[in-house]
């Protein structure tokens, strides 16, 4: 027997060198799973993302072809418990059940699949107890925030009219003057979807415009995740005496500018001259460090986490390098950053790390 790809789906990642991403395990959903078998495919996984192959002929045609809009369902796990350190969540921002699908991709788009929500609906049976203009229903179940009654859809009784909606107390209302007592309606409504658990996101993949001819070569549909952004922020105890102008991080490889955050004066902050009130951290380390010097350095721009340390940032005190190959900020030293554009005052992500250069030993009561 021969086997032809069918598509392969990949996951990508900004954060990776190679673009590649390993943290997610895929696998088909039941049904899925079952219509995989029903049509002689083959599920193989790859270190990125998976590819779905089918028995073909001679010709090279499948042997079992797949029906039009045929939907194929996975679920992605997520192996990595530092994949939310280092990639931007915002499009994850109240979405309880995120799925990827090509749903709406056409012949001409791009294989990039876009990320949506799952919807879900309720539904409830309801009977007239107290026939009246305005009878009240509490509903039982967990319908969304902020729905109306136009959200709802009414069936079952021509005598009973569904009248208004409280979303703040889970009320519904209907006119059931006309109804005997026992008679019964449904209504149906939308509530919060849930994944499976341990399950990050579905992945919808429709048998569309999207898929190219087997004997073309399989489409290649991809997930797109970004590193997340945030600004570096180095802190400096020293016993050394040196002016913030003195102080400095600098790039020593020129070659690697476009990549290395700089650090320029207007962001550089003697801590014990000028205080930070603002920075929880400076304040925590006058109590730490009262009578050592400490200097603070910003980036000016946020800097794009990524898999491969920057190499070339040291720290110099005029022309002396006192540091060379600056850790870089690690994923777990997470802090907010008060940043002041215009008037207004607004919170950027930061990563920061602490540089401790002592030249003198520790007196025996403390710094």
């Amino acid at each position: 027997m021969k086997f032809l790809p069918i598509f392969t789906l990949r996951v990508m990642h900004t954060y990776y060198t190679d673009g590649r991403c390993p943290d997610f395990i895929i696998r088909p959903d039941k049904q899925t799973a079952r219509l995989v078998g029903k049509h002689r495919c083959v599920v193989k996984s790859l270190s990125d993302g998976l590819r779905m192959l089918t028995v073909v002929d001679e010709n090279q045609k499948p042997l079992i072809a797949l029906p039009d809009e045929v939907k194929f369902t996975f679920h992605l796990q997520l192996q990595n418990p530092d994949f939310v350190l280092f990639t931007n969540l915002l499009d994850f921002k109240d979405r309880s059940a995120p799925v990827y699908t090509n749903a709406d991709l056409g012949a001409e788009d791009t294989r990039q699949l876009r990320l949506d929500s799952r919807t879900a609906r309720q539904t409830e049976r309801l009977a007239v107890d107290q026939p009246a203009a305005e009878e009240n229903f509490a509903l039982a179940g967990r319908p969304l925030k902020g729905l109306e009654l136009t959200d709802f859809e009414f069936e079952g009784s021509a005598k009973v009219k569904p009248k208004k909606y409280n979303s703040a107390d889970k009320i519904f209302t209907v006119d059931s003057q006309s109804a005997p007592q026992g008679e019964s309606f449904t209504i149906k409504y939308p509530v919060a979807p849930k994944l499976e658990k341990g399950v990050w996101a579905d992945v919808e993949i429709h048998n569309n415009d999207s898929f190219l001819p087997i004997d073309e070569g399989p489409a290649e549909f991809r997930i797109a995740f970004t590193a997340l952004q945030a600004r570096w922020k180095y802190y400096l105890v020293t016993d050394l005496k040196g002016s913030a102008e003195g102080f400095r991080i600098i790039n020593a490889d020129s070659a690697d500018a476009v990549s290395t955050p700089v650090f320029s004066k207007a962001n550089c902050r003697d801590l014990k001259q000028d205080p930070d009130p603002l920075d929880e951290l400076a304040e925590e380390m006058v109590v730490q460090y009262p009578k050592l010097e400490r200097h603070r350095f910003i980036s000016d721009d946020l800097v794009p986490c990524r898999q491969a340390a920057r190499k070339y940032l040291e720290l110099h005190l005029d022309d002396n390098r006192l540091f060379g190959a600056l850790p870089n900020p690690s994923l777990r030293n997470y802090s907010k950053l008060e940043v002041k554009a215009d008037t207004d005052l607004s919170r950027q992500a930061a990563l920061f790390q602490v540089l401790k250069y002592i030249t003198q030993p520790f007196p025996k009561k403390g710094v």
